[in-house]
């Protein structure tokens, strides 16, 4: 049994490999593309970028899908929040997603106005 030399290895918990044979070089998740994330809804919809559900607001909420890389659930929705001018709690989003992946998300805003949602862009949180 021999211990690993990778940083990303151990930070992912694989400290050790079963047998001394040198590996093949490959790599996983480098890159936030090399892992997506699509969430499906209970009715079956896809959260993507193809926009298999159509942003769309009416009453008192408005729902929409976001991609996120490289952000956890919790924070993508604070930052949303901020950026409307609304307490996090009138964020809500439906579970967590990898933090470490390109990760398509529906979300609910209360109170929020569909065009200003639309306009939410960062360099990790992008609405589609």
């Amino acid at each position: 049994m021999r211990l690993t030399e990778s940083k990303l290895e151990r930070e992912l918990w694989l400290i050790y490999y079963a047998s001394d044979t040198p590996g093949i070089g490959g790599r996983i998740r480098e890159r936030y593309e090399d892992f997506v994330v699509i969430e499906i809804s209970e009715e079956g919809l896809l959260a993507s970028e193809d926009k298999s559900v159509e942003t769309e607001g009416s009453g008192e909420y408005v729902w929409a899908v976001i991609e996120k890389r490289g952000v956890d659930s919790i924070t993508a929705a604070r930052i949303i929040a901020r950026k409307l001018g609304l307490h996090p709690s009138y964020v809500s989003i439906a579970g967590l997603k990898d933090t470490r992946a390109v990760a398509y998300q529906f979300i609910c805003i209360k109170r929020a106005k569909l065009e200003n949602v639309l306009e939410i862009s960062s360099p990790s949180i992008r609405v589609i």
